[in-house]
């Protein structure tokens, strides 16, 4: 039989009724005495490491009826047994050992009770266990009646160069070939179909004649019996358009580039151009027109990896074609070992604008209970803070606008690491930071995310939050117009508090204030007719402000971070009516509409039901009529879902208050209308009291992404602590087009006990989906729109999970996401 590359000849002697103790002969037929012979199976056996093998025999001779006793041996002195189970008198059960990776043989002996000369005995050869390695990432879109081929190109270190197209083929791994393919009851595309492929593989073939997204389940059967199934889909996408390959010319630095007409054939003109989403930007000063023209005068020397898009006028759904095809690149070597990362604080790379100030809001707990800060500070070339003010909110006391102390700095490295310490007159705290937005010709850090870094003991803070640069010449300027805000939080009882709204500014008062608000799973709203006053900015850009709606009044501070933008936090620790609660606000112009919500969406959402985290990460996609469809991630305590969502959605014209029905998750939002690519806050209208935000995914959904929309450093960091016993962490992933984070990505952890600075990544694999969902790293959910990555922990053995936020920072900050016919719209965006 075949043995994965070599092959193993078996000599067994297997005489019927015979015992095969030496004593008394063996050959092919009855002895004197007790023999022992196997029924079951009839001769030698193969398992893969998944499966048990019932064996039996049978006894004669044998005037006691003792039976036997049973024994396994490897057929490599010293190797792997496996073990036996349920052991009769004439049965056993064999159990393979675990984690097989390579096959292997071994030997279950009966041997009589009565008369231990004579036994038998069967070999068993154990393969490692049957999968599908396929994955929904690894099928291509397929072009109706056009013939399925996946596209790959050659490694860069194989000598050879271009793009080969090869059938689609799903592959199995482990188990003993030949294998068997079947799809059950499922079905592909209409015109496509399984056919024999190479070696551990089946193909798909054929021309597909509808669109569509299909989902199939595939069932593999080794030669073993052994089975297993994979549910996977192919993006079936309308008849193809083809792209003629342009003559792209280099750059000079802040010369004019010779403006390049693109070209398409096929399809229906006219056409609309975009970059395929998972590419770089094209360099700073270079644009691509929606005609089809790419032109502009470089402002730096960045070189660009991209690919190009063009969409037809097709109707109700049009073509696409990408030039040049997605690629598959090379696997990554793996280590494993001490990360040797150096865990001191170096000012040397990116640093913050020297001069400027910069706003920071943070949210967590110390010993006691809830913990808020907030504040402004100012930093020289070297990192030193030179001035500054910090609000610290505690159960144990408050103390608001502190002047920051000597001793205080902000240094970045060139991973995107940076070190913050605050001091105040009777207080130092230390943190650890990493880049969200980065400014691209200067490398000055715009955006980072935030967590504390000196618990190690469980007696300190620990939390997470952001800092984010302000725009000075926006404080002498009092807030004036509309804007969407959320708030979250805890109240006095410890439950969740979560707030979602919108409210008119001018003159130092809010108008026209309207708000939903959950407090630990009792939901109210909309709540209208609500008002509140503000003070101006101070050269902090710190004010107060007080907003009322319902039965409640909130006490807040807020930092202007520019004319559409504020950050709030309480004045006091939560009190029985008065939660402790932080947010952020930005501006909303309306009128809204249906249309208002349109395109394809990512969202997040962070609550919390008997102190543990209730998160909700997904995609939604609208058709900008009243009609959402999706998927959601849930993780609610041990438990974790994949939900399709499908409903139907109404916009308040007037609030941008936005609702769901059907089955779509229980939240409200308040449309918002932000350049960075924020569509949305939203309110969860459950138990959980939950809080988040949409951003802009996709307009080009289906067939959504075809090359992996994670590419290039991203920030990692906790998005919001829901839970004391959680792990907090920031650090920087440098992700790959091929599902690896390379060299220099790292991790600070801080858990409730001890401190883990610089931890190294030395095997991590993300997956994705043509609609942005995916794994980012294992036992976990992803979605993404590129610049953003959320994702949560689904693995049973963590019971304090978090949505980790991503955050791609090698962009310029307001470019991130582009509006579409009409601004001032939240969710309308290229």
């Amino acid at each position: 039989m075949k043995y994965l590359g070599f092959t193993l000849v078996l000599i067994v002697m297997f005489a019927a009724g015979c015992g095969g103790g030496s004593s008394k002969g063996s050959g092919c037929c009855q002895v004197p005495g007790i023999n022992v012979q196997v029924t079951s199976p009839a001769g030698p056996a193969g398992v893969d490491g998944n499966q048990t093998l019932q064996i039996t025999v049978e006894v004669t001779n044998d005037s006691a009826n003792a039976g036997v006793t049973w024994s396994v041996t490897p057929a490599v002195a010293g190797g792997p047994t496996g073990s036996l189970s349920s052991q009769q008198a004439l049965s056993v059960t064999y159990l393979p050992p675990t984690l097989v990776t390579s096959a292997l043989q071994v030997t279950v002996t009966a041997t009589s009770v009565t008369d231990n000369t004579r036994s038998a005995s069967i070999p068993i050869a154990v393969y490692p266990p049957l999968s599908v390695a396929t994955q929904s990432s690894d099928l291509a879109a397929a072009f109706v009646h056009t013939d399925y081929t996946c596209i790959q190109m050659p490694g860069t270190n194989s000598g050879v160069s271009g793009i080969t197209q090869v059938p689609c083929q799903l592959n199995a791994a482990g188990g003993l070939g030949p294998y068997t393919w079947s799809l059950g009851t499922s079905q592909l595309p209409i015109g496509l179909s399984l056919a024999p492929g190479p070696q551990n593989s089946t193909v798909i073939i054929g021309q597909p004649t509808a669109t569509g997204i299909y989902p199939f389940t595939v069932t593999v059967t080794d030669s073993v019996g052994s089975a297993s199934s994979a549910a996977l889909n192919i993006n079936v996408a309308p008849s193809q358009l083809k792209v003629v390959t342009p003559t792209l010319l280099s750059t000079s630095l802040n010369q004019p580039y010779v403006p390049v007409p693109l070209q398409a054939i096929g399809g229906v003109p006219p056409y609309t151009w975009s970059l395929v989403p998972g590419s770089d930007p094209l360099p700073p000063g270079i644009v691509l027109s929606p005609n089809g023209v790419i032109y502009g005068t470089p402002t730096d020397s960045t070189t660009s990896n991209f690919a190009l898009q063009v969409q037809d006028s097709q109707a109700p759904v049009p073509a696409q074609a990408v030039f040049p095809a997605p690629v598959v690149a090379n696997p990554k070597i793996l280590h494993l070992g001490p990360s040797g990362n150096d865990p001191t604080c170096l000012a040397s790379g990116n640093q913050v604008v020297t001069g400027a100030p910069y706003a920071f809001v943070f949210a967590g707990f110390d010993a006691d209970g809830p913990v808020t800060l907030s504040g402004s500070l100012i930093s020289d070339s070297h990192g030193n803070l030179t001035s500054g003010i910090e609000d610290i909110v505690r159960k144990s006391g408050t103390q608001l606008a502190q002047p920051l102390a000597a001793g205080g700095s902000l240094t970045f490295d060139n991973t995107g690491r940076g070190c913050l310490t605050l001091n105040t007159a009777t207080t130092s705290a230390q943190f650890r930071l990493v880049t969200a937005t980065q400014d691209q010709t200067t490398g000055s850090v715009l955006n980072a995310s935030i967590i504390e870094f000196d618990d190690s003991d469980g007696q300190g803070t620990r939390g997470s939050g952001s800092i984010r640069i302000q725009d000075s010449t926006a404080f002498a300027n009092p807030l004036a117009g509309p804007y969407a805000f959320r708030l979250s939080g805890w109240d006095a009882s410890g439950g969740h508090f979560a707030m979602a709204g919108v409210a008119a500014a001018g003159t130092g008062v809010f108008t026209a204030l309207s708000a939903d608000v959950n407090d630990s799973g009792v939901a109210a709203g909309p709540l209208s007719g609500g008002n509140g006053t503000f003070s101006s900015a101070d050269a902090n850009g710190r004010g107060t402000a007080t907003i009322g709606v319902g039965a409640g009044t909130y006490n807040l501070i807020y930092y202007l971070i520019d004319a559409g933008h504020f950050v709030l936090n309480s004045e006091a620790p939560a009190s029985p009516g008065h939660p402790l609660i932080s947010g952020e606000a930005t501006a909303s112009t309306g009128p809204f509409s249906q249309s208002s919500l349109r395109n394809s969406q990512i969202y997040r959402l962070g609550g919390s039901i008997v102190g543990t985290a209730d998160l909700n990460i997904g995609v939604l996609h609208f058709d900008g009529v009243g009609a959402v469809s999706g998927t959601a991630f849930t993780r609610t305590g041990g438990t974790s879902a994949s939900t399709t969502l499908s409903g139907q959605y109404a916009v308040d014209p007037n609030t941008g208050r936005f609702s769901f029905s059907g089955t779509a998750f229980p939240a409200i939002g308040y449309l918002a209308s932000d350049s960075s690519g924020l569509t949305a806050y939203l309110l969860g209208t459950g138990t959980s009291a939950a809080s988040g935000v949409v951003e802009f995914q996709t307009s080009s959904y289906p067939p959504g992404y075809q090359f992996s929309p994670i590419n290039g450093p991203y920030g990692l960091a906790t998005s919001e602590m829901l839970d004391p016993q959680t792990l907090v962490s920031a650090g920087t992933g440098f992700a790959d087009l091929s599902g690896n984070l390379g060299g220099g990505s790292y991790l600070d952890l801080s858990t409730p006990t001890a401190l883990m600075p610089v931890l190294s990544y030395e095997l991590f694999r993300y997956t994705w989906n043509a609609d942005g969902t995916g794994t980012f790293g294992g036992n976990t959910y992803m979605v993404s729109n590129g610049n953003k990555i959320y994702s949560i922990d689904i693995s049973p053995l963590n019971a304090h999970p978090v949505v980790v936020l991503g955050s791609r920072w090698n962009q310029i900050a307001g470019t991130q996401a582009k509006r579409q016919n009409r601004p001032g719209v939240a969710g309308q965006r290229n």
